[in-house]
């Protein structure tokens, strides 16, 4: 829930002329933010910052987007504690000189160095329950959910957004294929035949579903329809469900293995725009998928079922914590219905969203 009182008066977007923003977190709450990046770029210039947390080879795939005009790491600096942390991410805020930093993920250590960098424009929210971090800065939203450290941010930046004199016009796809990883998607994808990809990911072992129940949606589609491919995709730490998947399936159903095909994110996203359909753990794979705009199936068991574009189905799971109450035959039957809006959107749209020249 939501309370957008305040007395802070709006900054006029004009006058953002370097802009950063925060973002901390997994790697899905980074692809979940990128919409509301492209927003805000196209208001400041065209183009923003980022200060992100996440690893090396996931920030790779932010810094390959057009709106995105550098990538500052500061996962060493996080690593750090008390004192000699502010001090250093200050130190680095204030050589970059940033005139408005956005807040998507709310730190306290990030705002009082944002706060000593001397930087003018500091917006983010502030929970109702931490009234005295509010001094921090200049422009807030309050937000009254505990716990993460980024409560549903696609609920309330928007609101945030008003507040600082943005407006918020969501365009997709707000992620892009670099031409490198999109050749190498299509060469692999060569076959027009529908895809229908299966994101393995999840941060945690309780939020997969299992490589049998995914193989048994692959048998009942298959049974519909002889001429649908299946595309597994992953990182590393998933190959064993891909692996259980290629073990239950007899040869006659194609399998790709994107778990071992894609060397980086920014191949595994191309591989994940090639498919007509996406279904997926809620995980990175699902927010990649939605963010090329593609019929998403999200499977929900530990988590709250999401739903922040009309063209993501969330399932959620009938027992808290148990994907396995999620039968194979509902998946099926949803990607079923999926599928004949993706070939609608086949027609008007390309396969592959490439980085706009």
């Amino acid at each position: 829930m939501l309370d957008a009182m305040s007395i802070i008066p709006s900054v006029s977007s004009g006058t953002a002329r370097k802009c950063a923003i925060y973002i901390s977190g997994g790697i899905g709450d980074g692809v979940l933010s990128m919409v509301f990046v492209r927003a805000l770029a196209e208001q400041t210039g065209g183009t923003v910052s980022l200060l992100m947390t996440q690893n090396e080879s996931a920030q790779e795939l932010f810094r390959a987007q057009p709106y995105v005009r550098e990538v500052v790491s500061v996962r060493s600096e996080h690593r750090l504690r008390g004192w000699e942390r502010v001090a250093r991410l200050s130190q680095v805020l204030a050589d970059h000189a940033y005139d408005t930093l956005f807040f998507f993920t709310f730190r306290t250590h990030v705002a009082l160095a944002a706060r000593l960098a001397g930087i003018p424009q500091r917006i983010g929210f502030v929970r109702m329950h931490q009234p005295h971090l509010g001094a921090l800065l200049t422009h807030r939203i309050w937000v009254r959910r505990k716990g993460t450290p980024h409560p549903d941010f696609y609920t309330w930046l928007p609101l945030l957004y008003a507040k600082a004199g943005y407006q918020y016009e969501p365009r997709y796809p707000s992620l892009f294929c670099t031409a490198s990883a999109s050749s190498k998607a299509m060469q692999l994808c060569q076959t027009q035949s529908r895809m229908i990809g299966f994101g393995l990911n999840g941060s945690v072992p309780c939020k997969r579903y299992s490589g049998r129940a995914f193989a048994e949606v692959a048998r009942i589609l298959h049974a519909r329809d002889q001429g649908l491919r299946f595309m597994l995709v992953g990182g590393h730490d998933v190959q064993h469900i891909a692996h259980e998947i290629f073990a239950l399936l007899p040869e006659s159903i194609v399998v790709l293995d994107g778990t071992r095909l894609a060397t980086d994110l920014c191949e595994s996203q191309a591989l994940i725009a090639c498919c007509s359909v996406f279904v997926s753990n809620d995980s990175m794979g699902m927010h990649i998928a939605a963010a090329h705009g593609l019929p998403t199936i999200g499977l929900f068991g530990a988590t709250p079922a999401m739903r922040y574009v009309p063209w993501l189905y969330p399932l959620q799971s009938s027992s808290d914590g148990d994907m396995t109450s999620i039968a194979p035959a509902t998946v099926a039957e949803a990607i079923w219905e999926r599928l004949g809006e993706a070939s609608e959107k086949a027609e008007a749209v390309p396969a592959l969203n490439h980085e706009p020249v």
